[in-house]
């Protein structure tokens, strides 16, 4: 196979960087997210303690710990949801818990939230003492929690 030519390698060079030219483009800010509440799940059969610290543009504006119970017998588990007040204008919300050691981040700056209510969870999980964390969207939950709030 022979090697390209000066013009051919230039060529294709160019169109490489002009197409990563365009993902560098602002996209006209920031997502629009609310942040609905936090929810904190107990699957372990004994009490554990949440730490939890809401960022909103960099600054630390919660931080508190919650003791949540342990999970009923009947497979169920045990959760609470929180609602952290935030400044009326957040353009990032990033929300950090840790239990038992281990960190878990959940930035909420991303495209796909755009738009909606969120409700980030973390969750104790039995196996291994496994922490897992994912986020809901509420228009999409079936039956939200009560203190869920989605004014913006």
């Amino acid at each position: 196979m022979n090697p390209p030519t000066r013009r051919r390698f230039l060529a294709l060079s160019t169109g490489s960087i002009g197409a990563l030219t365009g993902c560098s483009l602002p996209t006209g800010g920031p997502p629009d997210v609310t942040l609905g509440g936090v929810s904190l799940v107990n699957t372990t059969s004994t009490a554990v303690a949440f730490d939890v610290i809401v960022e909103s543009d960099g600054e630390r504006v919660y931080w508190e710990s919650h003791e949540i119970g342990p999970a009923p017998d009947n497979g169920q588990t045990n959760t609470e949801t929180i609602v952290p007040d935030l400044p009326e204008k957040s353009e990032t919300i990033v929300v950090h818990s840790r239990v038992d050691g281990q960190r878990r981040t959940i930035d909420l700056g991303r495209d796909d939230f755009d738009g909606e209510c969120v409700l980030p969870s973390f969750i104790w999980q039995k196996s291994e003492d496994v922490f897992g964390t994912t986020v809901n969207l509420v228009a999409d939950l079936s039956d939200p929690p009560e203190a869920i709030s989605c004014q913006s």
